[in-house]
Protein backbone atom coordinates (compact mmCIF):
# COMPACT_ATOMS: atom_id res chain seq x y z
CA UNK A 1 0.00 0.00 0.00
CA UNK A 2 1.45 3.42 -1.02
CA UNK A 3 1.25 6.55 1.09
CA UNK A 4 -1.96 8.56 0.80
CA UNK A 5 -2.49 12.27 1.49
CA UNK A 6 -5.84 13.82 2.29
CA UNK A 7 -7.13 16.93 4.06
CA UNK A 8 -9.77 16.09 6.64
CA UNK A 9 -11.53 17.46 9.70
CA UNK A 10 -11.22 15.72 13.05
CA UNK A 11 -14.85 14.74 12.78
CA UNK A 12 -14.12 12.96 9.51
CA UNK A 13 -11.08 11.15 10.95
CA UNK A 14 -12.76 10.05 14.17
CA UNK A 15 -16.11 9.43 12.48
CA UNK A 16 -14.94 6.45 10.42
CA UNK A 17 -16.91 3.49 11.77
CA UNK A 18 -15.12 0.82 13.82
CA UNK A 19 -11.70 2.40 13.56
CA UNK A 20 -9.04 2.00 16.21
CA UNK A 21 -6.36 4.73 16.50
CA UNK A 22 -3.47 3.38 18.55
CA UNK A 23 -0.63 5.35 20.10
CA UNK A 24 2.41 3.08 19.54
CA UNK A 25 4.72 2.36 22.43
CA UNK A 26 7.58 4.50 21.14
CA UNK A 27 5.44 7.63 21.52
CA UNK A 28 5.75 9.71 24.66
CA UNK A 29 2.77 10.09 26.98
CA UNK A 30 0.28 12.94 26.72
CA UNK A 31 2.09 16.19 27.62
CA UNK A 32 -0.13 19.11 26.54
CA UNK A 33 -1.19 21.37 29.42
CA UNK A 34 -3.55 24.27 30.14
CA UNK A 35 -1.41 26.75 28.19
CA UNK A 36 -1.71 24.59 25.07
CA UNK A 37 -5.45 24.00 25.63
CA UNK A 38 -6.12 27.73 26.01
CA UNK A 39 -3.97 28.49 22.97
CA UNK A 40 -6.04 26.05 20.92
CA UNK A 41 -9.36 27.57 22.02
CA UNK A 42 -7.95 31.05 21.47
CA UNK A 43 -7.01 30.22 17.86
CA UNK A 44 -10.30 28.46 17.10
CA UNK A 45 -12.55 31.20 18.49
CA UNK A 46 -10.55 34.10 17.14
CA UNK A 47 -9.64 32.76 13.70
CA UNK A 48 -12.85 30.89 12.88
CA UNK A 49 -15.54 32.87 14.71
CA UNK A 50 -13.85 36.30 14.69
CA UNK A 51 -14.53 36.80 18.39
CA UNK A 52 -12.64 39.56 20.15
CA UNK A 53 -9.73 38.13 22.15
CA UNK A 54 -7.14 40.87 22.46
CA UNK A 55 -4.47 39.00 24.43
CA UNK A 56 -2.16 36.46 22.84
CA UNK A 57 -1.98 34.32 26.01
CA UNK A 58 -5.60 34.31 27.22
CA UNK A 59 -6.72 33.49 30.73
CA UNK A 60 -9.68 31.26 31.58
CA UNK A 61 -11.74 34.43 31.95
CA UNK A 62 -10.79 35.54 28.41
CA UNK A 63 -11.81 32.14 27.01
CA UNK A 64 -15.16 32.23 28.86
CA UNK A 65 -15.79 35.73 27.51
CA UNK A 66 -15.01 34.54 23.96
CA UNK A 67 -17.42 31.60 24.38
CA UNK A 68 -20.15 34.01 25.45
CA UNK A 69 -19.51 36.08 22.32
CA UNK A 70 -19.69 32.95 20.15
CA UNK A 71 -22.97 32.03 21.83
CA UNK A 72 -24.55 35.28 20.59
CA UNK A 73 -23.81 34.63 16.92
CA UNK A 74 -27.01 34.15 14.89
CA UNK A 75 -27.81 30.56 13.92
CA UNK A 76 -27.65 31.26 10.17
CA UNK A 77 -24.32 33.02 10.55
CA UNK A 78 -22.90 30.20 12.65
CA UNK A 79 -24.02 27.62 10.09
CA UNK A 80 -22.15 29.57 7.38
CA UNK A 81 -19.05 29.55 9.61
CA UNK A 82 -19.26 25.75 9.86
CA UNK A 83 -19.63 25.43 6.09
CA UNK A 84 -17.05 27.96 4.94
CA UNK A 85 -14.37 28.55 7.58
CA UNK A 86 -11.39 26.31 8.29
CA UNK A 87 -8.41 26.47 10.60
CA UNK A 88 -5.39 24.41 9.56
CA UNK A 89 -3.99 22.37 12.42
CA UNK A 90 -0.95 20.68 10.89
CA UNK A 91 -0.23 17.18 9.64
CA UNK A 92 -0.98 13.84 11.25
CA UNK A 93 0.92 10.71 10.20
CA UNK A 94 -0.90 7.37 10.51
CA UNK A 95 0.13 3.87 9.52
CA UNK A 96 -2.41 1.31 8.40
CA UNK A 97 -1.85 -1.92 10.32
CA UNK A 98 -4.54 -4.10 8.77
CA UNK A 99 -2.24 -7.12 8.94
CA UNK A 100 -2.27 -6.99 12.76
CA UNK A 101 -5.29 -8.36 14.56
CA UNK A 102 -7.29 -5.56 16.16
CA UNK A 103 -9.95 -6.06 18.87
CA UNK A 104 -13.38 -6.86 17.46
CA UNK A 105 -12.21 -6.76 13.82
CA UNK A 106 -11.61 -3.01 14.01
CA UNK A 107 -9.53 -1.21 11.42
CA UNK A 108 -6.28 -0.34 13.12
CA UNK A 109 -4.11 2.75 12.55
CA UNK A 110 -0.94 3.64 14.45
CA UNK A 111 -0.55 7.35 15.28
CA UNK A 112 3.04 7.98 14.20
CA UNK A 113 2.92 11.76 14.63
CA UNK A 114 0.15 14.03 15.92
CA UNK A 115 -1.04 12.17 19.03
CA UNK A 116 -0.97 15.33 21.20
CA UNK A 117 -3.40 17.11 18.85
CA UNK A 118 -5.57 14.05 18.26
CA UNK A 119 -5.91 13.18 21.96
CA UNK A 120 -6.56 16.86 22.83
CA UNK A 121 -9.48 17.14 20.41
CA UNK A 122 -10.72 13.73 21.56
CA UNK A 123 -10.70 14.88 25.22
CA UNK A 124 -12.60 18.07 24.37
CA UNK A 125 -15.24 16.22 22.35
CA UNK A 126 -15.78 13.57 25.03
CA UNK A 127 -16.11 16.06 27.90
CA UNK A 128 -18.53 18.26 25.94
CA UNK A 129 -20.50 15.19 24.85
CA UNK A 130 -21.01 14.03 28.45
CA UNK A 131 -21.75 17.55 29.70
CA UNK A 132 -24.58 18.01 27.19
CA UNK A 133 -25.82 14.46 27.70
CA UNK A 134 -26.15 15.00 31.47
CA UNK A 135 -27.83 18.36 30.96
CA UNK A 136 -30.34 16.91 28.46
CA UNK A 137 -29.23 19.62 26.05
CA UNK A 138 -28.96 19.14 22.28
CA UNK A 139 -29.59 15.47 22.99
CA UNK A 140 -30.49 14.41 19.47
CA UNK A 141 -27.59 16.28 17.86
CA UNK A 142 -25.02 15.08 20.36
CA UNK A 143 -26.15 11.44 20.19
CA UNK A 144 -25.72 11.65 16.41
CA UNK A 145 -22.05 12.50 17.07
CA UNK A 146 -21.42 9.54 19.34
CA UNK A 147 -19.86 7.58 16.49
CA UNK A 148 -16.93 10.05 16.56
CA UNK A 149 -16.07 9.01 20.11
CA UNK A 150 -16.88 5.31 20.41
CA UNK A 151 -16.86 2.20 18.26
CA UNK A 152 -19.41 -0.57 18.61
CA UNK A 153 -19.50 -2.22 22.05
CA UNK A 154 -18.70 1.20 23.53
CA UNK A 155 -14.97 0.94 22.74
CA UNK A 156 -12.87 4.11 22.73
CA UNK A 157 -11.60 5.28 19.35
CA UNK A 158 -8.11 5.95 20.74
CA UNK A 159 -6.00 3.36 22.54
CA UNK A 160 -2.48 3.46 23.99
CA UNK A 161 -0.29 0.64 25.28
CA UNK A 162 0.96 2.87 28.09
CA UNK A 163 -1.25 1.75 30.95
CA UNK A 164 -1.43 5.06 32.85
CA UNK A 165 -2.64 7.09 29.85
CA UNK A 166 -5.12 4.40 28.77
CA UNK A 167 -6.65 4.16 32.24
CA UNK A 168 -7.16 7.93 32.33
CA UNK A 169 -8.64 7.99 28.84
CA UNK A 170 -11.07 5.28 29.97
CA UNK A 171 -11.94 7.34 33.05
CA UNK A 172 -12.68 10.50 31.07
CA UNK A 173 -14.33 8.44 28.33
CA UNK A 174 -16.81 7.05 30.85
CA UNK A 175 -17.09 10.43 32.58
CA UNK A 176 -16.06 9.04 35.97
CA UNK A 177 -14.64 11.26 38.68
CA UNK A 178 -10.87 11.50 38.61
CA UNK A 179 -8.80 10.36 41.58
CA UNK A 180 -7.39 13.56 43.08
CA UNK A 181 -4.12 11.79 43.88
CA UNK A 182 -3.49 11.04 40.20
CA UNK A 183 -1.14 13.58 38.62
CA UNK A 184 -0.99 13.57 34.83
CA UNK A 185 -1.87 15.88 32.00
CA UNK A 186 -4.96 13.84 31.09
CA UNK A 187 -6.18 14.02 34.70
CA UNK A 188 -5.37 17.75 34.76
CA UNK A 189 -7.48 18.24 31.63
CA UNK A 190 -10.57 16.96 33.44
CA UNK A 191 -10.02 19.40 36.33
CA UNK A 192 -9.21 22.33 34.04
CA UNK A 193 -12.24 21.66 31.83
CA UNK A 194 -14.62 21.68 34.81
CA UNK A 195 -13.25 25.01 36.04
CA UNK A 196 -13.47 26.62 32.63
CA UNK A 197 -16.80 25.23 31.34
CA UNK A 198 -18.75 24.65 34.54
CA UNK A 199 -20.75 27.89 34.18
CA UNK A 200 -20.90 28.11 30.38
CA UNK A 201 -24.26 27.70 28.66
CA UNK A 202 -24.98 24.47 26.72
CA UNK A 203 -25.27 26.33 23.41
CA UNK A 204 -21.64 27.49 23.70
CA UNK A 205 -20.47 23.95 24.45
CA UNK A 206 -22.42 22.51 21.55
CA UNK A 207 -21.10 25.12 19.14
CA UNK A 208 -17.55 24.48 20.33
CA UNK A 209 -18.09 20.76 19.72
CA UNK A 210 -19.14 21.52 16.13
CA UNK A 211 -16.20 23.88 15.57
CA UNK A 212 -13.61 21.38 16.82
CA UNK A 213 -15.14 18.50 14.86
CA UNK A 214 -15.90 20.36 11.62
CA UNK A 215 -13.58 23.34 11.16
CA UNK A 216 -10.19 22.16 12.42
CA UNK A 217 -8.52 20.70 9.36
CA UNK A 218 -5.38 18.58 9.19
CA UNK A 219 -3.48 16.83 6.44
CA UNK A 220 -3.78 13.11 7.07
CA UNK A 221 -0.85 11.11 5.71
CA UNK A 222 -1.25 7.34 5.82
CA UNK A 223 2.13 5.62 5.58
CA UNK A 224 2.86 2.42 3.74
CA UNK A 225 3.26 -0.73 5.80
CA UNK A 226 6.81 -0.87 4.40
CA UNK A 227 7.71 2.36 6.23
CA UNK A 228 9.61 2.03 9.50
CA UNK A 229 7.36 3.85 12.03
CA UNK A 230 10.08 4.30 14.69
CA UNK A 231 12.51 5.80 12.16
CA UNK A 232 9.88 8.19 10.79
CA UNK A 233 8.85 9.17 14.31
CA UNK A 234 12.43 10.00 15.33
CA UNK A 235 12.85 12.20 12.24
CA UNK A 236 9.57 14.02 12.93
CA UNK A 237 9.93 14.25 16.71
CA UNK A 238 11.92 17.45 17.04
CA UNK A 239 9.18 19.38 15.18
CA UNK A 240 6.78 18.83 18.08
CA UNK A 241 7.48 18.42 21.78
CA UNK A 242 10.83 16.58 21.80
CA UNK A 243 11.16 13.39 23.78
CA UNK A 244 13.50 13.42 26.76
CA UNK A 245 16.41 11.02 27.14
CA UNK A 246 14.51 8.68 29.46
CA UNK A 247 11.49 8.55 27.11
CA UNK A 248 13.72 7.72 24.14
CA UNK A 249 15.49 5.05 26.18
CA UNK A 250 12.15 3.54 27.22
CA UNK A 251 11.07 3.35 23.58
CA UNK A 252 14.32 1.75 22.49
CA UNK A 253 14.26 -0.88 25.24
CA UNK A 254 10.60 -1.77 24.71
CA UNK A 255 10.60 -1.94 20.91
CA UNK A 256 11.83 -5.58 20.69
CA UNK A 257 9.49 -6.52 23.55
CA UNK A 258 6.53 -5.04 21.66
CA UNK A 259 7.48 -7.14 18.62
CA UNK A 260 7.49 -10.44 20.56
CA UNK A 261 4.85 -10.07 23.29
CA UNK A 262 1.11 -9.34 23.34
CA UNK A 263 -0.39 -6.03 24.46
CA UNK A 264 -1.49 -7.16 27.93
CA UNK A 265 1.95 -8.55 28.74
CA UNK A 266 3.64 -5.37 27.51
CA UNK A 267 1.36 -3.26 29.72
CA UNK A 268 2.26 -5.35 32.78
CA UNK A 269 6.00 -5.18 32.03
CA UNK A 270 5.80 -1.43 31.47
CA UNK A 271 3.95 -0.90 34.73
CA UNK A 272 6.26 -3.15 36.81
CA UNK A 273 9.65 -2.31 35.35
CA UNK A 274 9.24 1.28 34.17
CA UNK A 275 6.27 3.11 35.72
CA UNK A 276 6.82 1.83 39.27
CA UNK A 277 10.56 2.72 39.35
CA UNK A 278 9.72 6.04 37.67
CA UNK A 279 7.20 6.97 40.38
CA UNK A 280 9.55 5.82 43.17
CA UNK A 281 12.36 8.07 41.92
CA UNK A 282 10.10 11.04 41.12
CA UNK A 283 9.01 11.22 44.77
CA UNK A 284 12.57 11.62 46.05
CA UNK A 285 14.21 14.89 47.06
CA UNK A 286 17.42 14.98 45.01
CA UNK A 287 19.87 17.88 44.91
CA UNK A 288 22.92 18.30 42.71
CA UNK A 289 25.51 20.96 43.51
CA UNK A 290 23.09 22.55 45.97
CA UNK A 291 20.23 22.83 43.45
CA UNK A 292 17.12 20.68 43.76
CA UNK A 293 16.61 18.54 40.67
CA UNK A 294 13.21 19.12 39.07
CA UNK A 295 10.71 16.32 39.50
CA UNK A 296 10.44 15.60 35.78
CA UNK A 297 14.24 15.29 35.53
CA UNK A 298 14.86 12.92 38.46
CA UNK A 299 14.28 9.64 36.67
CA UNK A 300 16.64 10.63 33.88
CA UNK A 301 19.24 11.50 36.54
CA UNK A 302 18.79 8.04 38.08
CA UNK A 303 19.12 6.34 34.68
CA UNK A 304 22.29 8.30 33.92
CA UNK A 305 23.72 7.14 37.25
CA UNK A 306 22.70 3.52 36.61
CA UNK A 307 24.16 3.50 33.10
CA UNK A 308 27.42 5.09 34.32
CA UNK A 309 28.20 2.32 36.83
CA UNK A 310 31.52 0.73 35.89
CA UNK A 311 32.31 3.40 33.28
CA UNK A 312 35.23 5.83 33.38
CA UNK A 313 32.98 8.90 33.47
CA UNK A 314 29.38 9.96 34.10
CA UNK A 315 27.15 9.79 31.03
CA UNK A 316 26.11 13.24 29.75
CA UNK A 317 22.77 15.00 30.17
CA UNK A 318 19.72 15.29 27.92
CA UNK A 319 19.67 12.55 25.24
CA UNK A 320 23.22 11.28 25.79
CA UNK A 321 22.06 8.12 27.58
CA UNK A 322 19.79 7.20 24.69
CA UNK A 323 22.53 7.60 22.08
CA UNK A 324 25.11 5.76 24.23
CA UNK A 325 22.72 2.89 25.00
CA UNK A 326 21.65 2.64 21.36
CA UNK A 327 25.27 2.53 20.20
CA UNK A 328 26.13 -0.17 22.72
CA UNK A 329 23.18 -2.43 21.83
CA UNK A 330 22.61 -1.69 18.13
CA UNK A 331 24.18 -5.01 17.08
CA UNK A 332 21.40 -6.85 18.93
CA UNK A 333 18.53 -5.14 17.13
CA UNK A 334 18.90 -7.12 13.91
CA UNK A 335 18.23 -10.34 15.81
CA UNK A 336 14.69 -11.55 15.11
CA UNK A 337 14.93 -14.71 17.22
CA UNK A 338 13.68 -13.06 20.40
CA UNK A 339 17.13 -12.86 21.99
CA UNK A 340 17.05 -9.06 21.82
CA UNK A 341 13.69 -9.09 23.64
CA UNK A 342 15.19 -11.28 26.37
CA UNK A 343 18.22 -9.00 26.77
CA UNK A 344 16.08 -5.86 27.00
CA UNK A 345 13.92 -7.48 29.69
CA UNK A 346 17.11 -8.23 31.63
CA UNK A 347 18.04 -4.54 31.33
CA UNK A 348 14.65 -3.56 32.75
CA UNK A 349 15.11 -5.96 35.66
CA UNK A 350 18.56 -4.46 36.30
CA UNK A 351 17.14 -0.93 36.28
CA UNK A 352 14.43 -1.92 38.76
CA UNK A 353 16.94 -3.66 41.07
CA UNK A 354 19.05 -0.48 41.31
CA UNK A 355 16.19 1.78 42.43
CA UNK A 356 16.37 0.77 46.15
CA UNK A 357 20.18 1.04 46.04
CA UNK A 358 19.88 4.58 44.66
CA UNK A 359 17.31 5.48 47.33
CA UNK A 360 19.38 4.03 50.19
CA UNK A 361 22.55 5.79 49.05
CA UNK A 362 20.80 9.19 49.10
CA UNK A 363 18.37 8.78 52.02
CA UNK A 364 19.45 5.69 54.03
CA UNK A 365 17.22 6.31 57.05
CA UNK A 366 14.06 6.93 55.00
CA UNK A 367 14.56 3.87 52.81
CA UNK A 368 15.07 1.10 55.34
CA UNK A 369 18.75 0.87 56.33
CA UNK A 370 18.86 0.08 60.07
CA UNK A 371 22.58 0.01 60.93
CA UNK A 372 23.37 3.35 62.66
CA UNK A 373 27.01 3.47 61.54
CA UNK A 374 26.05 2.86 57.92
CA UNK A 375 23.28 5.49 58.07
CA UNK A 376 25.71 8.00 59.59
CA UNK A 377 28.44 7.67 56.95
CA UNK A 378 25.97 7.61 54.02
CA UNK A 379 24.30 10.78 55.34
CA UNK A 380 27.70 12.48 55.60
CA UNK A 381 28.47 11.56 52.00
CA UNK A 382 25.03 12.72 50.85
CA UNK A 383 25.46 16.15 52.48
CA UNK A 384 28.38 16.83 50.12
CA UNK A 385 25.98 16.43 47.14
CA UNK A 386 28.71 15.01 44.91
CA UNK A 387 26.47 12.52 43.15
CA UNK A 388 29.12 11.14 40.81
CA UNK A 389 29.99 8.99 43.85
CA UNK A 390 26.65 7.15 43.45
CA UNK A 391 28.09 5.05 40.62
CA UNK A 392 30.46 3.59 43.26
CA UNK A 393 28.11 3.58 46.26
CA UNK A 394 25.35 1.60 44.56
CA UNK A 395 27.54 -1.45 43.71
CA UNK A 396 28.95 -1.34 47.25
CA UNK A 397 25.46 -1.48 48.76
CA UNK A 398 24.54 -4.28 46.36
CA UNK A 399 27.55 -6.32 47.51
CA UNK A 400 26.66 -5.67 51.15
CA UNK A 401 23.14 -7.02 50.57
CA UNK A 402 24.59 -10.16 48.96
CA UNK A 403 27.37 -10.75 51.56
CA UNK A 404 26.37 -10.58 55.22
CA UNK A 405 29.99 -10.30 56.43
CA UNK A 406 30.84 -7.35 54.17
CA UNK A 407 29.61 -4.62 56.56
CA UNK A 408 32.91 -3.89 58.42
CA UNK A 409 34.80 -3.58 55.14
CA UNK A 410 31.96 -1.49 53.66
CA UNK A 411 32.15 1.02 56.52
CA UNK A 412 35.94 1.37 56.05
CA UNK A 413 35.55 1.91 52.29
CA UNK A 414 32.81 4.51 52.80
CA UNK A 415 34.94 6.38 55.33
CA UNK A 416 37.75 6.56 52.74
CA UNK A 417 35.25 7.74 50.11
CA UNK A 418 34.01 10.45 52.46
CA UNK A 419 37.53 11.74 53.17
CA UNK A 420 38.33 11.75 49.46
CA UNK A 421 35.13 13.67 48.59
CA UNK A 422 35.79 16.26 51.32
CA UNK A 423 39.31 16.82 49.98
CA UNK A 424 37.94 17.03 46.44
CA UNK A 425 35.29 19.59 47.39
CA UNK A 426 37.94 21.73 49.13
Amino acid sequence: MDRSYEEKSFGEILGVANTHYEVPFFQRGYVWNSEKWKELLNDVLREICDVDIEVTTPSNRDIRSACEQMMKIENNTFQKILENKDYYFGTIYLQNKQNIQAPGDLSRFLIIDGQQRLITIYLFLMKIYYDLYRQNAYERQIVDSRHCLFNRDNKLKIFTLKRNDQDLLETIGRNYDMNRNVHSNIADFGTWYRRLFGSIEPIAKYRLFRLLANCLKITQIILSERDDPMLIFENLNDKGTPLTGDELLCNYIFQPLVEHKDEKEIAKIHEKYWLKPYMDIQQMNIQSKGTKIKQNERYLFFLRTWFSIGRPEMIGKEKSIYHAFKKEHSHQRNDNSGESSKQMLEKLEDIKSHVPLFQEAIAPREYGIENKDLISILQKIDKLKIYTSLTFLMPLLKEWKEKSDFLPELLQILQCVYVFLVRRSL
